[in-house]
């Protein structure tokens, strides 16, 4: 019973911060909860549609010169061709998705200095992402810029991590909140 009602305490506590009515706080948790759950599911499909290349991977995941080589030598031309494609139509969009998505949970869960870090680093990774796109689009045809390449992917993935990870663990504490309050 102390549980429960700490838990709804805790959700009141986050709707009162933000100056909202309790059924619009749940209301907008429920939006980011989709939107988190749509980017998550974007990525699993893309692991798995990638999973039909070589070496099980894009170039997006190697993060060593040798890997890279490896990938781009066992890659026939249709490999490559769809790889293209993927880079240049859903790997554009997917980053600026999860920035967004990510801000929303930066934006819902800090405030003052640790907030603008956290927006710093997400931006960061959106920028080195693009820039990883790039350098993608540029190994698949021409084969060159293998250590651009990995710069911009180490970039992304550090940069990344603290917003993203601590962000999704926020929303799940809230999330298991709210579940509890409903029993």
């Amino acid at each position: 019973m102390v549980v429960v009602s700490l838990r709804i305490s805790i959700i009141e506590q986050t709707c009162r911060l933000a100056h909202e009515s309790y059924l619009i706080c749940m209301l907008r948790l429920s939006y980011l909860t989709a939107l988190t759950v749509a980017g998550l599911t974007y990525l699993v499909f893309s692991l798995i549609y990638f999973a039909s290349f070589p070496l099980w991977r894009s170039l997006d995941f190697l993060i060593l010169p040798g890997q890279i080589e490896r990938a781009l030598a066992a890659y026939s031309a249709a490999d490559i061709a769809a790889h293209l494609h993927a880079v240049r139509v859903w790997d554009m969009i997917f980053p600026a998705y999860y920035g967004v998505v990510i801000s929303l949970l930066v934006l819902r869960y800090w405030q003052g200095q640790t907030r603008f870090w956290y927006l710093v680093l997400l931006w960061v990774a959106v920028a080195a992402d693009y820039v990883e796109n790039v350098y993608t689009i540029r190994l698949l045809t021409v084969g060159e810029g293998v250590w651009p390449h990995i710069i911009a992917t180490w970039i992304k993935f550090w940069a990344i991590s603290l917003p993203m990870n601590l962000g999704i663990i926020r929303l799940i504490r809230e999330l298991r909140a709210g579940a509890a309050t409903r029993i």
